[in-house]
């Protein structure tokens, strides 16, 4: 994988098993470890399934999977996953505790930037380079040309 990208998303998933942890708050510090553990397997659940989605759709175009690089974050989930097992339990935490730190916020993000990356490729726009584009790029490529064809 790209060193770039490795760390970023290496600095995203460390920021999202913070949870917007702030100073003062270590009442909640022994959840915490729990609740990181608990978003880095869905975490890697989702790059999974986002790559098992983009394999069928480029598989069902007749493109080889294994030229799109960005699918090496997928491999790199599913090992992790089979190698983690069972997801983890949840930490003994009030269940409002966890909603509170819950925000639409960041799929409403994703959704947004598959939809702008999608518009280059509505209407027969230039396919993207599967040796150069990112995860997103290629699922928002799937997304704008998917004929429907085969789906349920």
């Amino acid at each position: 994988m790209h060193r770039g990208r490795r760390a970023r998303l290496d600095r995203l998933s460390r920021h999202a098993g913070e949870g917007g942890r702030a100073a003062g708050e270590g009442g909640r510090a022994a959840g915490e470890g729990g609740r990181a553990a608990v978003e880095r397997h869905h975490l890697l659940r989702a790059h999974a399934a986002i790559g098992a989605a983009v394999r069928w759709s480029l598989a069902r175009r007749g493109i080889d999977p294994s030229r799109a690089a960005a699918l090496v974050v997928t491999d790199e989930a599913e090992a992790e996953l089979a190698m983690l097992g069972d997801p983890p339990p949840l930490p003994a935490a009030e269940p409002s505790a966890w909603d509170r730190n819950l925000s639409p916020d960041p799929l409403l993000r994703l959704n947004n930037r598959l939809d702008r990356l999608a518009a280059r490729y509505r209407g027969g726009g230039e396919a993207p380079d599967l040796a150069q584009a990112s995860l997103a790029e290629l699922l928002a490529w799937c997304i704008a040309t998917d004929d429907g064809a085969g789906s349920t």
